[in-house]
């Protein structure tokens, strides 16, 4: 492929980590294919959310009060959001082999 060494980063998660793999395991299960990145997106901020309002509260203070304070485990790593609200996640380095990012190091 004409792909092959390019290198990339893009967002980190171990497949390897016991609540992702079963998270990778009951999407394949139902839909019969690994879920992509909108469905891991989809269901880390749902993760998020729930610690953010059993931890903090339910009303949209407390829950912004939450979100820039707090950090919280989810499939996709740790997660956090800085004062202005972005998003602070894990993120690799990646190189493509054969059409597939491979990972090469994980960064902060």
């Amino acid at each position: 492929s004409s792909a092959n060494n390019i290198r990339i980063t893009s967002v980190f998660f171990d497949k390897d980590d016991v609540k992702t793999k079963s998270f990778f395991d009951n999407f394949n299960q139902i839909y019969g294919e690994d879920p992509g990145i909108y469905a891991i997106d989809a269901y880390s901020a749902g993760q998020y959310i729930t610690q953010s309002i059993l931890k903090c509260g339910i009303t949209a203070e407390e829950i912004n009060r939450c979100f820039t304070k707090n950090s919280f485990n989810t499939i996709k790593g740790n997660i956090k959001f800085n004062n202005l609200h972005d998003m602070q996640t894990s993120v690799g380095l990646f190189k493509i082999v054969d059409g597939h990012k491979v990972i090469i190091e994980k960064l902060k």
